[in-house]
């Protein structure tokens, strides 16, 4: 049986740097790491180029098996993401089910939403 994922896209605000920019990178890093450092590896979508002058970049989608979702950390991840810049977001989606979220309490409920999906699955 396949595993459900979940997915998180990092949505930056209008007010920030372009998603190549080292400021927007260095968030879009800071992210992955804090999910990394507590025990999630999660999948993260980059951009390749080709060219030699060019370099590639995080897209700001990440992606993690349901069964391995753990709350804390990623409201901590996320709210670091949301804090540093008003207007941005985190869009989180399972299956078909999709929403978004501005604050650490509405990511904290749709996580809560994702946990009752898995186990009700």
């Amino acid at each position: 049986m396949k595993s459900e994922k979940l997915s998180i896209q990092l949505l930056p605000s209008i007010e920030d740097e372009p998603l190549r920019s080292a400021e927007c990178q260095a968030a879009l890093a800071a992210f992955a790491k804090e999910l990394q450092a507590n025990g999630m590896n999660p999948s993260m979508g980059m951009h390749f180029q080709e060219s030699a002058e060019s370099h590639s970049f995080l897209l700001g989608s990440f992606s993690l098996e349901l069964g391995k979702v753990i709350v804390v950390p990623i409201c901590t991840a996320a709210g670091i993401w949301l804090h540093a810049k008003y207007g941005r977001k985190v869009r989180l989606k399972i299956g078909e089910t999709e929403a978004e979220g501005q604050t650490v309490e509405e990511v904290k409920q749709l996580l809560e939403y994702a946990k009752q999906h898995k186990n009700s699955n």
